[in-house]
């Protein structure tokens, strides 16, 4: 349910990845190159007569010819990790041998994922899984070629083997509305639900009736002045959501500026958005979504600033996100999310597992972790990001990965991506926008698909069967006490 959006480009692919690690290791080739040069330079003028009292500033000089093309070379790897074209090498990284090599040897991901292994693993042996997510088969799984997209697909597998046996929890994950109510229902914070429609013939009436009534007992509050000036603006815009749609088709909300707005202007507007979306269906050819009857729901106003209202409290009109990546109840990492689109940036645990800190998805710092040790201004986590350290510094991290580790809980299941939309006034009023069904960690997929198979393979803890309610039903009262 991710959006299919083209990432911000500003972080190098994977291919340039490998173009840094290439040269880097030629390093040391031009350091003894040069060192060697200049020892076989002195031993020319050795045998040309000159004096060997000359010779030792000679080999001195070689030293610092050596460090400089050192230093040469580095320069070459930080240009080379934005504008060298890596497609006379593709043929090498395409090889899936050496591409991993590289990867659980060189990358930055591989140290994090031996650092977090057993912290998962620990995790998993107390986390219970409902017995719906636990239906993976494991049949040829294996730790060596286990895959990401391989586990989701062996995900999708089960999902249609029950759905054709009666049993619809899918919708959780598939029904926007139903993920809406589910969030509601659990008290996590998320859009309200404020009235839903079956049929698209009375959605327009319907908006039409309900933002008027709004309008009067907003209006009847003001005039006692009990409704204070934040919440009178927080109660524009509306948003009428077609709930069989995912977030990767074409307009799947369309926003209620105004009472006025839906009734005197664009009523037409609104009947034929809902006409148009009632016959639409998410561009995918996965059954399961094809089966969600149509619906729509209007939700209230989010509780967070709409940066096409006006300027932010930092003067920026951007939109915050982070996408947490939640594995055996234990947040793994996040990676930011500005105005929609991936950004370059992930965070992750440090290495004292006390805080979170800053990661580029590639490049020449998703290799031995560089990034910690390169100047501020060569790394490429920070610009031209460097306004956003408050995401981080004022802890916003951290309520986003709290609030992912509690709808992991609620679900009761063993992996899932949650997107958190952030608060940039109060650090601990991040919201669940929505499940996402899609990994944007690009450089840490096979690392998380390692760890999730992990604790499938070691058998995890379930509970239910096949005649427990559904998961979109259930609450963490449900859930049983480690």
């Amino acid at each position: 349910m991710a959006p299919e959006r083209t990432p911000a480009p500003i972080h190098p692919g994977p291919e340039s990845t490998f173009v840094d690690l290439l040269l880097l290791g030629m390093m040391p080739a031009v350091m003894l190159f040069g060192y060697k040069g200049m020892d076989a330079l002195s031993s020319w003028l050795s045998g040309a007569g000159v004096p060997k009292s000359a010779l030792p500033h000679v080999r001195y000089r070689r030293r610092r010819i050596a460090a400089a093309a050192g230093v040469v070379l580095c320069l070459c790897v930080l240009i080379g990790s934005v504008s060298f074209q890596a497609s006379t090498i593709a043929w090498v990284w395409e090889h899936p041998t050496l591409r991993d090599f590289i990867d659980d040897h060189f990358s930055t991901a591989s140290g994090y994922y031996s650092r977090q292994r057993p912290l998962v693993a620990a995790a998993s042996r107390h986390f219970a899984v409902n017995w719906y997510w636990a239906q993976i088969s494991l049949t040829g799984l294996s730790l060596e070629t286990v895959t990401y997209g391989g586990l989701m697909q062996r995900r999708l597998g089960a999902m249609v083997i029950w759905d054709e046996a009666g049993r619809d929890d899918y919708r959780l994950e598939r029904d926007q509305c139903e993920m809406y109510r589910f969030f509601d229902r659990n008290k996590l914070p998320s859009a309200k639900i404020l009235q839903s429609w079956d049929t698209n013939k009375t959605v327009a009436a319907g908006v039409v009736k309900y933002t008027d009534d709004i309008d009067a007992a907003v209006e009847s509050l003001s005039s006692l002045s009990s409704l204070d000036e934040r919440a009178a603006q927080k109660r524009w815009p509306l948003r009428l959501r077609a709930c069989h749609l995912s977030e990767r088709s074409e307009q799947p909300v369309l926003k209620i500026h105004s009472a006025s707005w839906a009734k005197k202007f664009e009523r037409s507007k609104i009947d034929h958005w809902a006409q148009r979306k009632w016959r639409q269906h998410t561009a995918t050819d996965e059954a399961l979504v094809r089966k969600i009857r149509p619906s729509f729901s209007l939700l209230a106003a989010s509780p967070l600033p709409d940066p096409q209202s006006g300027p932010l409290k930092r003067g920026v009109r951007s939109t915050f996100e982070i996408e947490m990546e939640v594995l055996w109840g234990r947040a793994y990492l996040g990676q930011l999310v500005v105005n929609g689109l991936p950004s370059g940036i992930l965070y992750v645990h440090d290495d004292k597992q006390e805080g979170w800190e800053m990661q580029p998805v590639s490049g020449i710092g998703s290799i031995m972790s560089l990034h910690r040790y390169l100047p501020r201004f060569m790394s490429p986590v920070y610009p031209p990001h460097v306004s956003w350290d408050w995401i981080m510094s004022e802890g916003h991290v951290s309520c986003a990965a709290g609030l992912a580790e509690q709808v992991a809980k609620v679900m009761a299941i063993e992996h899932v991506r949650v997107n958190i939309a952030l608060d940039e006034s109060d650090a601990g009023a991040c919201i669940v926008d929505r499940l996402l069904s899609e990994s944007h960690s690009y450089s840490h997929t096979r690392q998380i698909a390692k760890l999730w198979a992990e604790g499938l393979l070691a058998g995890p803890r379930v509970f239910g069967d096949q005649h427990s309610p559904p998961v979109y039903m259930q609450t963490l009262a449900d859930i049983p006490k480690a």
